[in-house]
């Protein structure tokens, strides 16, 4: 929100961007690491 407020909106889609991208991330390593079931 605070580059949203400050105009640098291609800081606040980045932040968002690169926040999801490591969310898949974390969950696809979490599927490889337990290999016996699902992780949910």
């Amino acid at each position: 929100m605070a580059a949203v407020r400050q105009g640098a909106l291609t800081l606040a889609v980045s932040d968002i961007v690169g926040g999801n991208f490591f969310d898949v991330l974390f969950v696809a390593a979490a599927d490889l690491a337990f290999l016996q079931g699902s992780i949910y």
